[in-house]
């Protein structure tokens, strides 16, 4: 919670900044002045994802059925079986498991667990729904007889918020080092402050 009110404290602190600012008249928006509120929007946005994507994360493995629906939170899904298809170098057991959020159809996602012939090895590939608050995954786990397969089942909250805020922080730094203050005109000497100008010889 401490956290969460850094966060918080952050961005409200920046947008406060961004107002007065706009409110003063005559004054704009250096490079760096963005640069700065890119980048400090950039940290409240990453501390917000990488904290509730902890606190809130839910990881479930369950033997489930075909027809079978399992909730967690907000979040509901039905298998509806598995059915073995050929990949252009593996077979696979390909499943079919119907996602609901708040009881309204979410997505079809379609985990597999892959049989590679040439290399005899077993490897899984999860099924994906990415969202602005939440990625859900679904991946197949072992049968476990007749028709029962052990499924997992993943929650991860504001997970795509990590890579938002590490995103902000560096399109920050990218929009700064745009400030001409930052930058040497071409072919500009860099002069000693305390060399006499060229031509001015003689003695004190």
């Amino acid at each position: 919670m401490l956290c969460q009110a850094g966060a918080a404290w952050v961005a409200l602190g920046t947008l406060r900044f961004v107002w007065t600012r706009v409110r003063a008249k005559g004054r704009s928006f250096t490079p760096e002045m963005l640069g700065m509120v890119l980048g400090h929007l950039g940290i409240a946005v990453f501390l917000v994802g990488a904290l509730l994507v902890e606190a809130q994360n839910v990881l479930r493995e369950v033997p489930m059925l075909p027809g079978e629906t399992q909730t967690i939170g907000r979040y509901a899904f039905r298998f509806d079986g598995v059915e073995r298809v050929q990949g252009p170098n593996y077979i696979a057991d390909r499943g079919h498991v119907q996602v609901f959020r708040d009881g309204r159809p979410l997505a079809l996602l379609h985990p597999e667990k892959r049989a590679y012939a040439s290399v005899g090895q077993v490897m899984t590939d999860a099924g994906i729904d990415a969202g602005v608050t939440a990625d859900v995954f679904v991946a197949l786990g072992e049968p476990l007889g007749g028709d029962t397969w052990a499924v997992r089942l993943h929650i991860k909250p504001f997970v795509r918020w990590i890579w938002a805020g590490a995103l902000l922080m560096a399109l920050g730094g990218f929009v700064t080092a745009t400030d001409r203050r930052f930058r040497r005109a071409p072919g500009e000497a860099r002069r000693d402050p305390g060399a006499r100008p060229a031509g001015s010889g003689g003695a004190d």
